[in-house]
């Protein structure tokens, strides 16, 4: 019988204001499910649509947050209130922030997020920043945003754009809390997303940092630096969670090192001894360490990163020691430049000596009729046309050279074919130092990560099983 009065004052409603008073009044009894019984759904969310439909701008955002709030208890059938939004005028909405309470705005945080419009975005991504204390309305803004940008590089790019919500907040203590805030938002979203996280996350973690803590730091409470900076940092654990082949990359830390820059070096280690985040991100660059050293690789700017984990030098290396104890397939001087935390400039490893077999010799001769293959192209189909005009038995000399050429390059082809020989094909490329794989130019440096080749290699199949016999030379890109 009450349900009865209840729907009826629903259908009477003359206004939101008075239609959501209703609800209240039902939810307050603990009998909102009794009034939308049913067809009783479709006779509420009517009426709030009518209504909506003779408001303002403003007030259908109100109606907004009524259906969010309608389709919360509606258990099971909250796509059939949503589905509804489509039929409401939104139009440039104010912010959530106008909204009375923290209860409306994430109601209506929750019907906006199911508009599919293109604006959407941007004004959700300023509305995640801007928002004051209303925190679930806040996480369910981030987690939205999240879900359209389907990426955590894409999400946190596109906050950083909006980023002016938040930098010129005045007085800069009210800016940190906010800042703590919203972080501290991003941190739950993150650890909520089982999705991509785009290609460079770590570049765009540490921008998102580097955006939000412009300007002098000093003077500010140490506790809320050292919070929202520990939930940036549980980000990029995140990451590594999610996709541990970053670990590897010295760039996944950037907001390590950026950290380190923006509470600088007393700071810093005051922030390391309570940090939640640090000790996984120490333990995930150990572990970097060990993966790359099995691949006979050494990183100087990983080592960076090692040292900004820790308070001291010895720090780390004790610690590192420690992780490496237990390690014994890894060749000696990569052992030490890692246990020695990149203090080894020199190394005793032996370079490959070229020339001393059959296979090297064809090999070099491969690589050199290779590389003046374009060049006496060149002489035949350009020069030889006209030198001939002004020195005709030049030009017939000239034809004979690059006709020379092509024999002797038919012939180092097929000895190279007999002996299973074939380049390497990596001049030009940019690849990960391996010195096993690799010659150094000006010889063989611990640390160095990053190369191009400068000159082919040769390889040799032996019976399936091919080996590089003729390192191609490269240089250091570090």
């Amino acid at each position: 019988m009450r349900g009865s009065t209840d729907i009826d004052a629903i259908d009477a409603a003359v206004d939101l204001r008075s239609l959501n008073k209703v609800i209240t009044d039902v939810m307050a009894r603990r009998d909102i499910h009794r009034l939308i019984r049913g067809d009783r759904l479709d006779r509420v969310v009517d009426s709030v649509v009518r209504l909506a439909d003779r408001a303002t701008h403003e007030e259908a955002f109100f109606a907004l947050a009524v259906l969010g709030r309608i389709a919360a208890v509606a258990r099971g059938r909250e796509s059939q209130v949503f589905d509804r939004i489509t039929e409401l005028e939104i139009i440039s909405p104010p912010s959530i922030d106008t909204l009375a309470d923290g209860d409306t705005k994430l109601y209506a945080a929750k019907g906006i997020a199911k508009i599919q419009d293109a604006w959407v975005l941007e004004y959700l991504s300023q509305e995640a920043l801007s928002i004051d204390t209303a925190e679930a309305a806040r996480r369910e803004i981030l987690s939205s945003v999240l879900e359209r940008c389907e990426s955590l590089s894409a999400w946190l790019d596109a906050l950083t754009k909006q980023s002016s919500c938040v930098t010129s907040m005045q007085p800069i203590g009210s800016r940190m809390r906010r800042i703590r805030r919203i972080f501290d938002a991003i941190c739950k979203a993150a650890h909520s997303w089982p999705g991509d996280i785009g290609p460079e996350p770590g570049q765009s973690l540490s921008k998102f940092l580097t955006t939000f803590f412009k300007g002098e730091m000093s003077g500010l409470d140490s506790e809320v630096l050292f919070e929202a900076i520990d939930q940036i940092l549980s980000v990029l654990n995140r990451v590594i969670q999610l996709r541990f082949s970053h670990a590897l990359l010295h760039q996944t830390y950037s907001a390590v090192i950026q950290g380190k820059n923006i509470l600088g070096p007393g700071k810093w280690a005051g922030f390391l001894r309570q940090s939640k985040a640090m000790p996984d991100i120490r333990t995930a660059c150990l572990e970097s360490a060990v993966v790359l050293a099995r691949q006979n690789r050494t990183d100087r700017n990983l080592v960076e990163v090692l040292k900004a984990c820790f308070v001291s030098r010895s720090q780390v290396a004790a610690r590192t020691k420690k992780h490496f104890a237990e390690v014994k397939d890894i060749p000696a001087d990569v052992s030490k430049f890692w246990t020695e935390v990149g203090e080894v400039t020199h190394s005793s490893r032996e370079e490959q000596r070229f020339g001393n077999t059959e296979d090297e010799q064809i090999a070099q001769l491969l690589i050199e009729v290779v590389s003046c293959e374009d060049a006496m192209r060149h002489l035949e189909s350009d020069v030889a046309p006209i030198v001939e005009i002004s020195d005709p038995i030049m030009a017939s000399s000239v034809k004979k050279a690059a006709a020379g050429y092509g024999q002797i390059s038919q012939i180092v082809r097929g000895l190279a074919r007999i002996r299973m020989l074939s380049l390497a094909s990596v001049q030009g490329r940019k690849l990960e130092y391996n010195p096993v794989e690799h010659q150094l130019l000006g010889g063989h440096r611990t640390g160095v990560r990053n190369v191009k080749a400068i000159r082919e290699g040769v390889r040799k199949d032996f019976g399936g099983r091919e080996r590089t016999i003729l390192k191609p030379l490269v240089e250091a890109l570090d």
